[in-house]
């Protein structure tokens, strides 16, 4: 079920059936020079449609949150960026609003920017403080999907990147009009500060044209793996969210 799609009437979900509300959260950012700034917000939306495709009484998919915190990526013209505190805000409000409306107890941020980390483990935290029973849960869409992946034994590279293979390969299944592949660029990472450290001058101390991971073997088959890989590791863990028993 899309929430936009229904009628008043049809959202009183309170009672013991209540669906899994969906929130795909993304951003707007330059991702190298060949991918559109919406990557992160098309990609996480492609998922969320295909897992609410595959279970449509058990989802409900709320509108998708475009952009997000992406702060470290002002220096690159086109970006746009609300910040951590107010994405955290927008996911905690849409959460106990719909809740104290429809009755939906249950929520899953699907993230499709590294970005946005902080602000979905900050809006379940601000949840569990002032909405206690609510059960909402955040997860990256490559996270089930590269565990799914590992299980079919399909080789991929390790990680996740940007404007990498993954993301470029699923864009040329879902969106090849906005992919310009004349203009792919191989890994440009920095060898700066390690992984794990962050700065504040953000993406330049990273990458030296926008992107990190090599896109140059993305295609549009390896995307269907990514994008059904993502989809059936999501599916698998809303199963786990409504076979939960409630507290």
């Amino acid at each position: 079920m899309r929430l936009i799609d229904l009628r008043s009437d049809q959202c009183d979900f309170f009672g013991p059936h209540a669906p899994v509300a969906v929130l795909p959260i993304g951003a707007v950012e330059q991702h190298s020079r060949h991918l559109p700034l919406g990557t992160d917000m098309l990609i996480a939306e492609a998922v969320a449609m295909e897992v609410e495709r595959r279970l449509p009484g058990d989802v409900l998919l709320l509108p998708t949150i475009a952009v997000g915190a992406s702060d470290h990526h002002l220096t690159m013209p086109g970006t746009v960026s609300i910040g951590t505190r107010a994405i955290a805000h927008a996911i905690g409000r849409q959460a106990a609003s719909l809740h104290r409306s429809s009755g939906v107890r249950s929520f899953l941020i699907l993230n499709g920017h590294g970005g946005n980390q902080p602000a979905a483990r900050l809006a379940i935290e601000d949840v569990r403080s002032a909405e206690p029973q609510l059960n909402v849960y955040a997860t990256d869409y490559w996270a089930p999907m590269f565990e799914v992946l590992d299980q079919r034994r399909i080789p991929r590279r390790e990680g996740m990147g940007h404007a990498d293979i993954v993301e470029t390969s699923i864009l040329l299944e879902h969106r090849p009009d906005l992919v310009a592949v004349d203009r792919m660029q191989p890994d440009a990472y920095r060898d700066g500060l390690p992984p794990h450290v962050h700065g504040s001058a953000g993406i330049p101390e990273r990458t030296r044209h926008g992107g990190v991971g090599d896109p140059s073997e993305a295609s549009a088959e390896r995307g269907r793996d990514f994008l059904d890989a993502a989809a059936s590791g999501v599916v698998s863990l809303i199963e786990w969210i409504v076979g939960r028993p409630s507290d």
